[in-house]
């Protein structure tokens, strides 16, 4: 999101549709929980800790068929969702939030959904969420392998949790110490 989109978030609970009007984001799920009658699942967001992702029951659909079910299963999985004007309310066109990529699958997926009431079935595709890998600094890999090798990683770790170490580079340090 850029430094500005926060400027027209909508003051609520749940992530609206009006919140993704700067553009897609990618959220990582921390958590789905039971919801209310109208909105069953509340899945809560590593990046939005203040708002949950509550989707409709076609991105529920979605979501199930791309990586399967019971939703308790989906913590720590990564999806993209953006705002589409067309997506209507009743007759209305009133814009919803739509997924367009998701972790955990190598392949674009193609399936066909049921729509709202009275609404024909429609085609979804899910395409794989590619992102790319942060760079590990050489010193750092040579620090933590030397520091490993001394018996001293887990005070290198913590010098890095304590100075604010990117998590790639605190995951890449984990690593060394599993080997």
């Amino acid at each position: 999101m850029d430094e500005w989109a926060s400027a027209l978030e909508a003051k609520s609970d749940q992530i609206n549709a009006i919140d993704l009007i700067g553009g897609p984001q990618t959220f990582t799920i921390e958590s789905v929980s039971h919801g209310t009658p109208e909105q069953p699942m509340n899945i809560h967001l590593v990046e939005s800790p203040d708002k949950a992702y509550r989707p409709s029951r076609t991105m529920r659909r979605f979501m199930a068929k791309t990586w399967g079910w019971p939703p308790t299963t989906w913590a720590g999985k990564r999806l993209t969702v953006y705002r589409n004007p067309k997506t209507r309310f009743g007759k209305d066109e009133v814009g919803g939030i739509e997924i367009s990529h998701v972790s955990d699958i190598s392949a674009p997926m193609t399936f066909v959904l049921p729509g709202a009431k009275g609404a024909r079935p429609k085609s979804w595709t899910a395409q794989p969420l590619v992102e790319s890998v942060p760079e590990v600094p050489s010193d750092v890999i040579e620090t933590a392998t030397k520091a490993h090798a001394e018996g001293n990683l887990e005070a290198y770790k913590q010098w890095l949790v304590e100075n604010n170490a990117p998590q790639h580079i605190i995951q890449a340090v984990n690593e060394i110490g599993s080997k």
